[in-house]
């Protein structure tokens, strides 16, 4: 079964609409709905603000919004706690993101995606995930 949507349109409407936010002064903290984390080449705590949409939005921690790790590499270690709506590891063909818990508590309200597209890693040595529904190379590509 084919998208609707080539990913490449999905992620430009995605990218878009965050566009839209900025220019409005709206923020995670009033509307958004969605964090990305693209960072090549670069490993950082999930609770790093930076990391998450180029540091360009307050508050973008994705806690009960929906995260989407596109490059580099999130971790999460004992004592914190990360509880997106969905985390989704790739997106396009191209993505290369690594998941890395070794502690704490990670709780996914809906699903969790593992290579969507792209290359991606979820590794886990410690604490707690859990989630509603986790599919594993949820799409051919």
């Amino acid at each position: 079964m084919k998208d609707s949507l080539p990913n490449h349109q999905i992620h430009r409407v995605l990218r878009a609409l965050m566009g839209l936010f900025l220019m409005v002064g709206i923020t995670n903290s009033t509307f958004a709905q969605f964090s990305t984390w693209n960072n090549p080449g670069s490993t950082n705590s999930f609770g790093y603000v930076e990391g998450w949409n180029q540091g360009q939005i307050t508050n973008a921690i994705p806690n009960n919004i929906d995260a989407y790790l596109f490059n580099g590499g999130i971790t999460v270690s004992a004592g914190e706690s990360f509880t997106p709506n969905q985390l989704i590891l790739g997106w396009e063909d191209g993505h290369i993101g690594t998941f890395t818990q070794s502690g704490g508590d990670v709780r996914t309200a809906l699903f969790t995606r593992v290579g969507a597209a792209g290359t991606q890693t979820f590794n886990q040595s410690g604490g707690t995930y859990s989630a509603s529904d986790l599919m594993v190379g949820w799409r051919n590509g």
